[in-house]
């Protein structure tokens, strides 16, 4: 290729990939403590790929986590699902609980009078404690028959508990995709019903969201599916897939017997493009509205008065980035109120590290496959009153609570009664790859007082 060539293409891509606007100015960290769950034992080459937890009345943090376990090079790994208790908010742990020890799967922690639940994705194994999760005994499985869960939620409704799937359904050819509910208890257990149903993908797909509203509930499942379309490319005709995610609402008014019929919360066409393809969805009732927040390439909220009309969904906090930092990738996203007021958190990238320079816009040697990008994010933070009152001319600023190079996943926000909330995420020290970084993983949790 002539030198003249090669010099216009990387000058070309220089000017494409960067932002017309710097890029945002790195925050200072907020001053919240971080603090650790102790006892968990791992090594730089292990993993957590999964992490969830609850607060019981007295304080007592409930945490459950899949560890992923590095065995020698030719011999694979294994995945412990594990349990701790954090009393006095987090003061005093105790040692971790190997529930199971071979094939674990991400769990859900949920608490009903009396006992911790924990219901593992993917294969719905329930696993149930009567005494502070010393000792843990194991239930029938909910699995809907032949189906793969790809996303789950569960609710407490006293002694009975609710669960919300998606599933992918086997013989369909493409993977259809149905919403599942049923509901347990130890007096009767309801078999799953479908409540709506979607057109095939095997792209990954966001755990639908269940939420208890005094009488109501309220289920939100985002999906991601394909849509295909013809192009005109060298004068013939290609069919290109492109993945979109769409986000549908439900609601109960008798404990999730029935269910009203399912709304497209952001109609096509509504916004100039598609929605991005789904990372996270988030559902929070409060001050008579129902807001939904969807992380696709950025985090975003549209909220509704009755659960049938939506508003035009807004970026929260947007930002920019330019050729040498930062990518628009986001994450989890997680949200608790209590008493009127509360916090919404999530994860993304916008001070990612980059090897990208002005003088070399691809990042490492020219015409490389490696990506440019480092692991590291960012966990923020943002009071629910500055959410409420974001619009496109008034976007909201978040504290920034993760220092700078730490990689952070699984983040959930939990509210502790009328004093303050958790915010618990899994973290290791960012490089471009964890598992060389030499840094083990970590539990990282820290409260938040009420606003």
């Amino acid at each position: 290729m002539p030198v003249r060539l090669l010099v216009g293409i990387v000058t070309a891509f220089a000017c494409f990939t960067c932002s017309p606007r710097p890029a945002t100015p790195s925050p200072s960290t907020s001053p919240v403590a971080l603090s650790r769950v102790p006892h968990l034992g791992l090594g730089p080459a292990d993993d957590i790929d999964a992490v969830d937890f609850e607060v019981d009345p007295k304080g007592t943090l409930h945490v459950a986590w899949r560890a992923v376990i590095k065995k020698p090079a030719s011999s694979g790994a294994t995945y412990k699902m594990l349990y701790a208790r954090g009393e006095r908010g987090g003061a005093i742990w105790s040692q971790p609980v190997e529930i199971e020890s071979r094939l674990g799967k991400p769990p859900q922690v949920i608490l009903t009078p009396g006992r911790i639940h924990i219901i593992q994705e993917q294969d719905l194994r329930h696993f149930v404690s009567e005494d502070d999760g010393r000792t843990w005994r194991e239930v029938a499985s909910h699995l809907p028959t032949g189906a793969r869960v790809v996303g789950l939620d569960v609710l407490s409704l006293g002694e009975t508990l609710l669960l919300a799937c998606l599933v992918r359904l086997p013989g369909t050819g493409d993977g259809t995709l149905e919403l599942q509910v049923a509901l347990w208890s130890d007096k009767a257990e309801g078999s799953f019903r479908r409540i709506a149903s979607f057109p095939g993908s095997n792209f990954q797909q966001p755990a639908p969201r269940l939420v208890l509203d005094g009488s109501r509930i309220h289920l939100l499942c985002g999906v991601n599916t394909p849509n295909r379309r013809t192009i005109s490319s060298g004068g013939r005709s290609v069919e290109e897939i492109e993945v979109s995610g769409r986000l549908i609402y439900l609601g109960s008014e008798d404990t999730g017997t029935t269910w009203s019929p399912s709304v497209e919360v952001v109609p096509d066409k509504t916004l100039p493009e598609p929605i991005k393809v789904l990372q996270a969805v988030e559902l929070v009732p409060l001050h008579g509205r129902i807001h939904v927040l969807f992380s696709a390439f950025g985090l975003y909220e549209t909220n509704s008065s009755d659960g049938h009309k939506w508003s035009v969904p807004i970026a929260v906090a947007p930002y920019r980035v330019s050729v040498s930092q930062g990518t628009y990738e986001s994450g989890s996203v997680s949200a608790a109120v209590y008493g009127g007021s509360g916090y919404v958190a999530w994860i993304d990238a916008r001070f990612r590290r980059s090897d990208r320079r002005w003088w070399n816009p691809l990042g490492g040697v020219p015409w490389s496959d490696d990506s440019p990008f480092w692991a590291n994010n960012d966990v923020f933070l943002l009071p629910w009153a500055d959410l409420e009152a974001l619009s496109a001319s008034h976007p909201a600023h978040p504290d920034r609570l993760t220092p700078p190079g730490q990689s952070a996943r699984g983040l959930r926000v939990r509210a502790a009664g009328a004093g303050r909330f958790y915010l618990l995420w899994t973290e290791r020290t960012g490089g471009k790859n964890l598992t060389t970084s030499g840094a083990q993983p970590e539990i990282v949790f820290t409260t938040v007082p009420r606003q």
